[in-house]
């Protein structure tokens, strides 16, 4: 009750006060004179504070372009000797085209293995397929083995 009554005095004083043109801008005086500094240290702490971190993140972000170039480019070098090693395995030589894939089905078996661990050894490859044109008609390993024997699929996948 006495708190009540403490705090309606003072909103009475201070209505009664508002009402008169000096306090008023003496109040507002005040209240500009005291948050001079904090304006002037805000300003300087944003300009400072931003060019500054301004550069580090563009140090970070020029670094981070820069060891994700390196790391792509080392994915790359991997990928070419890897291609280079598979391009001269005697398995995907030219006597493929007069394999028979059932009949042999050892070397069937090989083919599908080799072309799956191709496939899962490199992040860059999505899938792996190998063509091979024989006497019974083309032949896609993707990686396992499919006849085409549709005439559209056939003229889609060879292109002359």
């Amino acid at each position: 009750m006495r708190d009540k009554k403490i705090f309606s005095n003072m909103k009475k004083w201070f209505s009664y006060r508002w009402q008169s043109n000096y306090f008023r801008k003496s109040f507002l005086l005040i209240l500009f004179i005291t948050s001079i500094p904090g304006i002037i240290s805000g300003i300087a702490i944003y300009t400072f504070g931003l060019s500054s971190t301004e550069k580090e993140l563009r140090k970070v972000h020029v670094e981070e372009i820069d060891d994700r170039a390196q790391n792509i480019d080392t994915q790359f070098s991997y990928l070419e000797e890897s291609l280079t090693y598979w391009a001269f395995d005697p398995s995907f030589n030219y006597q493929l085209i007069t394999t028979d894939f059932v009949y042999e089905f050892q070397k069937t078996r090989e083919i599908m293995q080799k072309l799956m661990i191709l496939e899962g050894s490199q992040p860059l490859i999505g899938e792996v397929e190998l063509f091979v044109e024989t006497k019974e008609g083309p032949v896609l390993f993707t990686p396992y083995i499919e006849y085409i024997k549709d005439e559209k699929e056939q003229e889609a996948i060879i292109p002359y």
